[in-house]
């Protein structure tokens, strides 16, 4: 997994792990999560009043780095974590953290900020 191919990785529907990508072999009785359908329809019942504000492209955006951050943890200390920690729980769980944290509660990154000009490039991060 990595940047660019990080949107098309799919979930078992059932357990929750990774089954491979878009394009891979599977089974045909293997239900599978993780188009972008399946994770509004997630966010829903956590996000309710505010689905308008939930864009297709912030949702796109943030899961991309979330499954390459997820995967890449995995890799990194699989002996302790092993199969447990990239699972669509922990993907749903991670963009319902970002969007009370970007959208509802309105904060920007330090270096969104830098770059629209609202902060000093030379302010601590």
């Amino acid at each position: 997994v990595d940047s660019t191919n990080a949107c098309q990785v799919q979930f078992d529907a059932q357990s929750g792990l990774p089954l491979g990508f878009f394009d891979s072999v599977r089974d045909q009785d293997t239900k599978v999560v993780c188009q972008l359908s399946d994770i509004r329809k997630a966010l829903t019942s956590y996000v309710g009043e505010s689905l308008t504000l939930l864009k297709d492209r912030w949702i796109l955006c943030q899961m991309r780095w979330i499954v390459w951050k997820l995967a890449s943890y995995e890799r990194s200390f699989y002996e302790f974590l092993a199969g447990q920690y990239f699972t669509y729980g922990n993907l749903i769980s991670q963009l319902r953290r970002r969007f009370e944290y970007e959208i509802k509660a309105g904060h920007r990154p330090p270096l969104r900020k830098i770059l629209n000009r609202d902060a000093a490039s030379t302010s601590l991060m």
